[in-house]
């Protein structure tokens, strides 16, 4: 394990109290115990945006993670606004920012990408990642990956400026990344298969899924082992190495 505490990241969980499960750990838990499985032992802040609760300023943190949602980025939410000028702030700032999911989403939108909901429908469950480019904090040389997925709404167009590591077939734009100040990935590292299978039995019962889909998802989840903990360990490496570059 090393021992990371000088760095505190913080947390930006945009996430609704509403939507907390009773029997499930928070996001915030979620990403914390990702970088310990990687071996990683940041320190944290945690910060409830969707309750209003923002940094006063970017120095309360060396790093910003920005985590899933159950909203869509282009709902008429009073917070994101909020969010977004805070990304906008930290990304001129060289401070580096982590965007999962929801994260990936939002901050494409503000930087000027466009979000929308997809085509194709629900990605959700075990599904392929393809990276294509080499990055320095990439354990090992890109190639083909699994990861869990539960979104509906993807980044259609990438910002300017930003480029683009890695494709799923359901997912054009599932990884890119920007000038080392920033790197957004769609699918979820941090989530265990314990709690996709949750998330798909509340979809179900919310009609918002098919059996068959729900049945999908299950199989795949069942089908093999996510690459999620070599990906966290890209995410923590990402944050150490230009952490260091912006305390120079």
């Amino acid at each position: 394990m090393r021992d990371l505490a000088h760095i505190r990241v913080g947390l930006l969980d945009t996430i609704p109290r509403d939507f907390h499960l009773a029997d499930e750990a928070t996001d915030p838990e979620k990403f914390m115990d990702m970088f310990v499985a990687a071996g990683l032992a940041f320190s944290y802040e945690t910060y409830y945006v969707a309750e209003g609760e923002m940094p006063a300023s970017l120095d309360e943190c060396d790093a910003w993670l920005i985590t899933g949602s159950p909203c869509s980025v282009y709902e008429d939410l009073p917070w994101i606004p909020v969010l977004e000028d805070f990304i906008r702030r930290a990304f001129a700032a060289a401070r580096p920012q982590v965007g999962v999911c929801f994260g990936h989403q939002v901050a494409a939108r503000a930087l000027g990408g466009h979000v929308a909901r997809a085509e194709t429908g629900w990605v959700l469950g075990r599904h392929h990642l393809y990276v294509n480019v080499e990055r320095d904090w990439m354990t090992e040389r890109p190639g083909e990956y699994t990861l869990h997925y539960i979104n509906q709404d993807q980044v259609i167009d990438l910002p300017p400026g930003v480029e683009l590591l890695g494709e799923s077939p359901r997912c054009p734009n599932a990884l890119y990344e920007a000038e080392g100040r920033l790197l957004c990935i769609q699918p979820h590292p941090e989530q265990p298969v314990s709690s996709m299978q949750v998330f798909s039995d509340v979809l179900l019962e919310k009609g918002a899924i098919s059996d068959a889909e729900h049945q999908d998802c299950y199989a795949s989840l069942e089908s093999g082992v996510a690459d999620s903990t070599l990906i966290a360990g890209w995410l923590g490496q990402f944050i150490v190495d230009n952490v260091g570059q912006s305390r120079n």
